[in-house]
């Protein structure tokens, strides 16, 4: 009834985008609310506009509670809010909204990127792996999540932190730290606003507690940051901007059974995290993530090789009842396809019981779906991948190619198969070193093993195609004209023609000699009975091709002669092939 998000139950859809607290947690929430917190008349005081920045004792509950251990924060740097978002707009909206230019994480809270478009800001983004060129403008601002990122799950490390403060030492800027779930990670790291007096940490109570108490603090060095919020119309028209609810959430944090409470909210957290994590563990092949270091969140990367994005996966997963956030909306348009195949889970809401009994027989069928999907699409989108492209034959095959309009890939010295898929086909024209090269690529590495067709002549690595797991189609000649006279050599009559020559022409600059062809004429006519034939091979000119095979006996002979007058026959022969392999 008084939820902003209304969500569906586990039975009907699990809905992992849901990065709200769930209802285990608010009902305990709820029970100590009812029990510990109070008002008496002691605190009369409270009920008038409240001391701007918020009464020492909501401060004092802060710091015992939760920075006890650390000396660095105190009461002068803690200043009530309603939130972070709402903290945030308070400190954009009256100290900085003149500024233009605000600098994101590359994926960040997509709430807060909504917020700053509202704000007019010029949203670029940088990266906290990567901050050797980060070079931020004059009067801009930086906006962080730190700890326990949404969507990421990553902490800041020390390293990345230590880089961070000489950047923002060197420039004038003002950087907004959300530090939502700072209380949920096991960093030696404190909050940020303590490492430079240009950082403003913000907390709330909205994941560690309650939502709907809409309390938070900010905690700055800047005591003139202070003095102008202080100074503000906003502030000094009403006071402190939740006063009771902070006298109340003070007495509240300060029980042993918010402390119990606390405890066991982090680590039923972390189980369902790793719960989710060990079904994601089952397919391997399929999702990928960094483990996240506390909170709510696991950032999941769909396999590149499915040609699938986290759009198409979302239709198939709502199909199985199950929806989450696109990767894509916790980055900028810029960004929008660098991360179109990612999506974020969270472990927030649904009980353990209610993750275990669903997710994993749903993402199961997911899967299932999605690799059937991949099979459709692999089997209607084949590829023609070609090594030897920049060859004479090779160079008329990628012609034919694009004339029929087939799609193809090269391969080149390197011999990169990345996107390669095993309803593919290779075709190999370049020459037997190449052909050793490919296939030891192929084995030696597991690359999924695609059907190969061979029209490399000379020594071949036979052992390595023997041992190919998938079907090889090996063609000395893709010519129409010789198969027919292979067709013809099975009606000859062994005992009847006493010798048999084969003649062999080809250009000077070929290779091998015997071809490859004559080598197939000869194993044809040993299959029907000749063992002695002869082969004679000439080399000359720029003779395409011509095979002849001369038979004869003491009153005559025959002689077929096969000729190749344009090179194009045994690219059109190769193509040919290929599409009869892609029906």
């Amino acid at each position: 009834m008084f939820g902003q998000y209304q969500v569906s139950p586990a039975e009907s859809n699990l809905n992992l985008g849901c990065g709200q607290p769930g209802n285990e947690y608010l009902k305990l929430a709820l029970t100590i609310f009812n029990e510990k917190c109070y008002i008496n008349n002691k605190f009369f005081e409270v009920m008038q506009y409240g001391k701007k920045d918020g009464h020492d004792i909501f401060k004092e509950s802060i710091i015992n509670t939760y920075f006890s251990n650390i000396s660095d924060v105190i009461k002068s740097h803690i200043y009530m809010t309603n939130g972070i978002s709402q903290g945030i707009q308070m400190i954009t909206g009256l100290l900085i909204s003149a500024q233009s230019i605000i600098y994101v994480e590359e994926l960040t809270y997509f709430i807060m990127l909504n917020h700053f478009k509202d704000y007019g800001f010029t949203i670029k983004t940088f990266s906290l792996d990567n901050l050797n060129d980060f070079i931020p403008e004059e009067n801009s601002i930086i906006y962080i999540i730190p700890f326990c990122n949404n969507p990421t799950g990553k902490t800041i490390t020390e390293k990345q932190l230590n880089s961070f403060c000489n950047i923002i030492s060197n420039h004038n800027v003002r950087i907004l730290s959300d530090e939502t779930y700072y209380l949920m990670q096991n960093s030696k790291i404190k909050p940020l606003y303590i490492y430079s007096s240009k950082i403003i940490s913000f907390h709330t109570f909205s994941k560690i507690y309650a939502p709907a108490v809409r309390l938070g603090w900010l905690m700055t060095q800047d005591i003139k940051l202070i003095d102008t919020l202080n100074e503000s119309g906003f502030i000094d028209s009403g006071g402190s901007v939740n006063p009771i609810m902070g006298l109340i959430v003070s007495s509240i944090i300060q029980t042993s059974d918010y402390k119990k409470y606390i405890d066991s909210m982090f680590c039923s957290l972390e189980s369902k995290r790793e719960l989710i994590c060990k079904v994601l563990d089952s397919y391997p092949n399929i999702f990928s993530y960094l483990k996240p270091d506390g909170g709510y969140f696991i950032f999941v990367k769909l396999n590149d090789k499915f040609n699938i994005d986290s759009d198409e996966f979302l239709k198939i997963c709502k199909e199985n009842m199950i929806t989450f956030h696109q990767g894509w909306k916790f980055t900028t348009p810029e960004l929008k396809n660098k991360y179109k195949n990612y999506f974020r889970l969270s472990a927030s809401y649904y009980s353990y019981d209610s993750i275990q009994k669903y997710f994993n027989q749903r993402i199961k069928k997911c899967v299932t779906e999605l690799l059937e999907l991949l099979e459709k699409y692999q089997k209607s989108n084949k590829i023609i991948w070609i090594l030897g492209s920049t060859g004479r034959l090779g160079t008329l095959i990628v012609k034919e190619l694009e004339f029929l309009s087939i799609k193809f890939k090269t391969i080149d010295r390197n011999f990169n198969l990345d996107g390669l898929k095993k309803y593919d086909i290779i075709v190999d024209v370049s020459s037997p070193e190449g052909t050793t090269k490919l296939l030891q690529k192929l084995m030696l590495n597991k690359y999924v093993y695609p059907k190969i067709i061979i029209g490399t002549t000379g020594d071949l690595p036979m052992e390595l195609i023997n041992s190919y797991s998938e079907e090889i189609i090996i063609r000395s000649n893709f010519s129409e004209g010789i198969p027919l006279v292979l067709s013809f050599l099975d009606k000859i009559d062994k005992n009847y023609w006493t010798k048999i020559e084969i003649k062999d022409f080809h250009h000077i600059n070929k290779k091998d000699a015997p071809s490859g062809t004559a080598k197939l004429i000869v194993k044809k006519l040993n299959s029907v009975g000749y063992d002695n034939v002869e082969i004679v091979s000439y080399r000359e000119g720029d003779i395409i091709g011509i095979h002849e095979i001369v038979m004869s006996n003491d009153i005559e002979s025959i002689t077929i002669k096969h000729t190749v007058t344009d090179r194009r026959i045994f690219a059109i022969g190769c193509v040919n092939l290929i599409c009869k392999l892609i029906v």
